[in-house]
């Protein structure tokens, strides 16, 4: 009875309708073991299914990939600045639309280009030192021993 409990548990969550729900999960934040947990199986479980069912994995590569992919979107919008537009009341009570600028995110252009281009924008340059200090005279000056 509990062998047959068990292998409707894992068709529903790896076949069946389940992979709904496990996308939204993931698409809301959920990490693999909050996803488990949610499932009702153990998280050593959650990774073994991934490994053996195609469909199962599947799911919850796209749906990380297109998460991620929303986040860099908005981390991107937020480095370039946007409008908005707002509802406002003035001062008669009436609602009017307001078109408002949300200016440029700079934590976020930091991210990106360091990210990005980190050869370019790494906080800490590789310098190398060889000991050697160049000297530049002028014509003026003399050398005195």
């Amino acid at each position: 009875m509990a062998r047959v409990k068990r292998e409707e548990k894992r068709t529903y969550w790896t076949e069946g309708e389940g992979l709904l729900e496990i996308k939204k999960w993931i698409e809301d934040g959920l990490y693999d073991k909050q996803i488990a947990k949610n499932m009702g199986i153990a998280h050593k479980t959650f990774i073994e299914w991934k490994d053996k069912y195609e469909t199962f994995r599947t799911t919850v590569e796209k749906s990380r990939g297109v998460a991620c992919l929303e986040l860099i979107n908005a981390t991107f919008k937020a480095a370039k600045g946007y409008y908005v537009t707002e509802q406002v009341l003035d001062n008669k009570g009436t609602a009017r639309r307001v078109r408002k600028w949300i200016p440029a995110n700079t934590s976020a252009q930091i991210f990106l280009l360091k990210n990005w281009l980190p050869d370019d924008y790494k906080d800490k340059r590789d310098m190398s030192f060889d000991g050697k200090l160049p000297v530049v005279l002028s014509g003026d000056d003399e050398i005195k021993d």
